[in-house]
């Protein structure tokens, strides 16, 4: 480091890093245009060579390992020390940009991997922020500066930590069950499931049993309810794959969930939404608390029936007491038509009406068996009422999907620990609680305009703003949970974010 150091001061180095310097160093740099425009802000002088000391890229070596808990990996910001001064100005330079970059904005553009995405991209103000820093020379706090200002971030970032941590001791050992573990069980297995268990904190007290005791067993269900499985605190099948998941996974995990934070706005608007796909949760929070929590039913994830509902921002705008429903075609081809043509009378039924073009049609004038696919031209409509697929209540929002919240009739459905039923709507258990907060009226208020019958359509006064997110990992009362990747969205944005390079 001291021959390099006197080889750095040896050479002459000039008092401008002109765009004509730069410009010869253009193949060596990963964000050449953001870096010429940092220079540009610095009046083209040299940042770091010419500082007091050289013991900047000591500093910016230590922030760029300490990346590592953002989920970041360090090796990607790198640099060597050459004995070339300006070579070695531009590299460290180009690489902060590429670590400010990832921090503040993400690795990954989410547009590029999910045709179903809306949310809007953040200002950039990253090269305005780290001339700042530099200015003031202050640049341990740049990590705090660009990272999410989210508290969800911050616990996640802590549990990252954690999760290294029992990474370097050794991680979990594979837990062998040859049959089911439940109370009153004694076996071998038991002993390795309490180490298991310990080592999350799902169990307190970690003792070397082979007897599955009452402990133990609220242990299991605290684990259950953390990976979104049902609580019966008995080791099945599904329990078990969840605990055998290797600690490598949950951090990349953990990281890829860090990494969602970085696409969202910088803040919240208060109060607003929040939809949680992977989670069937539906939360309203205001000054950071949860006023309303609702379980939710979401799109569908099946191969034959794959209808995902898609990651978004939005303001409820409206509310529509008894709606119709206006079927899309899309429904009424693939779901309906095979059910119309097993028993005509199902439209009945289910108090629909079958329009072509603006005429009303009797249903049981149609030839159904002739109706395809291809030739079907038809419009069918759901009246309001106890059969309407939309229940009583439906909160409307602009979209580019044409999707909307709503109440449903099937209330059977929240009773499942995975709800993906619909077809990409969400579907709302406690609507009326929602529907009641955003409209500002008491119960009875709400439950006389809906008995009424009629069909109210209430624009609001303060629209609602609602995040429609896919976090996989997440904190909730300082406890990490962790869900299915429900539609492979992990695996698609894992391939892109371990291998690397997306450049903003």
């Amino acid at each position: 480091m001291i021959l390099v150091l006197l080889l750095l001061f040896s050479y002459a180095f000039p008092e401008e890093l002109s765009p004509t310097i730069l410009l010869k160093y253009r193949n060596i740099l990963y964000n050449y245009e953001k870096v010429k425009a940092l220079y540009e802000l610095n009046n083209f002088h040299p940042i770091w060579i010419k500082a007091p000391t050289f013991s900047s890229s000591e500093r910016i070596k230590r922030l760029i390992e300490e990346s590592r808990f953002d989920g970041l990996n360090p090796e990607d910001y790198e640099f060597t020390l050459s004995d070339d001064p300006i070579k070695n100005d531009l590299t460290i330079t180009d690489r902060l940009i590429s670590l400010s970059y990832d921090l503040y904005y993400g690795k990954i553009d989410p547009a590029r991997f999910y045709r179903r995405w809306s949310i809007p991209k953040k200002e950039d103000r990253v090269l305005q922020i780290l001339m700042e820093i530099i200015r003031e020379d202050r640049i341990e706090s740049l990590l705090d500066e660009l990272r999410p200002k989210y508290e969800g971030y911050s616990n996640l970032r802590d549990y990252l930590k954690e999760y290294y941590r029992i990474e370097k001791m050794g991680g979990w050992q594979r837990i062998e069950a040859k049959k089911t573990l439940k109370l009153g069980v004694k076996d071998d297995s038991v002993v390795s499931l309490r180490k298991r268990l310990c080592i999350t904190g799902d169990l307190k007290s970690c003792d070397a049993s082979d007897v599955f005791d009452e402990g133990l067993e609220k242990a299991v269900k605290a684990f259950q309810e953390r990976h979104g499985l049902k609580e019966d605190g008995i080791v099945g099948r599904a329990t078990l794959k969840e605990l055998n998941v290797p600690v490598e996974d949950r951090i990349l995990q953990i990281k890829l969930n860090l990494e969602k934070f970085r696409w969202l706005p910088q803040k919240t608007e208060n109060p607003f939404i929040l939809v949680n796909i992977p989670s069937f949760d539906l939360y309203l929070i205001k000054d950071e608390k949860v006023i309303i929590h609702s379980p939710v039913i979401v799109g569908k994830f099946y191969e034959k029936a794959y209808r995902p509902t898609p990651m978004l921002y939005s303001k409820i705008d409206q509310i529509t007491l008894n709606p119709y429903w206006y079927v899309p075609k899309m429904i009424a081809v693939e779901d309906l038509l095979p059910k119309i043509k097993k028993d005509p009378y199902y439209i009945i039924k289910e108090d629909m009406k079958v329009y072509l073009g603006q005429r009303e049609i009797n249903p049981l004038t149609i030839n159904w068996n002739s109706v395809k696919p291809e030739n079907f031209n038809f419009r069918l409509v759901q009246n309001p009422g106890e059969k309407n697929a939309l229940g009583r209540i439906k909160f409307s929002f602009p979209n580019p999907f044409g999707v909307y919240l709503h109440d449903t009739p099937h209330r059977g459905l929240f009773k499942f620990e995975k709800r993906a039923f619909s077809s990409g709507c969400i579907r709302v258990e406690k609507a009326f609680e929602l529907a009641s907060y955003l409209l500002n009226m008491n119960s009875e208020e709400l439950r006389s305009a809906i008995e009424s019958g009629e069909t109210r359509h209430i624009k609001l006064k303060r629209p609602m703003p609602i995040y429609v997110l896919y976090f996989t990992a997440f904190v909730r009362n300082s406890r990490l949970y962790l869900w299915d990747d429900l539609y492979g969205y992990d695996r698609i944005i894992a391939k892109d974010f371990e291998r690397r390079k997306v450049r903003w």
